[in-house]
């Protein structure tokens, strides 16, 4: 689901490597020729778990949502914005929490997602390239959300747990 690539993409930023994988997708509300929903089930090489839930089929939509719960605190983000950060200590990052609705997102349209993350980070890409400098997001980082896309994909198509590679 192309929505749930931006998902993908924190996910792994903030979690490392995935272990394995399972997963289920359907067509389950508009008449197009892909998956309207999917759920995907995560154990980390950490051991933790995760989960990734993306479709297209929420009525009105509801903005993409990235939360991340460990055993000293939890931190829930929506859309582009921190709204809620409970923890033991004090962060050691810099964030505003905005707390409140966001916009519904594309959690309602399969054309509802903006190319705004894309373009930017082609454009530092192109920009690295001129400049001859490593850019902000490097290729690596990429290969690992389209491997753990990819084994949910399989996951989702032969029932069994995969090994993203």
């Amino acid at each position: 689901m192309n929505q749930g690539i931006h998902i993908v993409d924190l996910l792994v930023w903030f979690m490392g490597d995935v272990e394995e994988v399972q997963g289920r997708a359907a067509t389950l509300a508009h008449s197009i020729e892909v998956e309207d929903g999917l759920v995907a089930s995560l154990r980390f090489k950490s051991g933790a778990l995760g989960a990734v839930v993306a479709t297209t089929a929420a009525a009105p939509g509801f903005p993409h949502r990235v939360e991340v719960y460990g055993t000293r605190g939890g931190v829930q983000l929506e859309a582009e914005a921190v709204v809620r950060w409970d923890s033991e200590a004090p962060p050691t990052l810099s964030a505003t929490v905005a707390p409140g609705a966001a916009s519904a997102g594309s959690g309602r349209s399969p054309t509802g997602l903006a190319p705004t993350g894309h373009e930017r980070i082609l454009a530092d890409f192109v920009a690295a390239v001129r400049a001859e400098r490593a850019p902000l997001v490097p290729g690596e980082e990429g290969r690992r959300s389209l491997s753990l896309v990819l084994a949910i994909y399989e996951a989702a198509r032969t029932g069994r747990p995969v090994r993203p590679r």
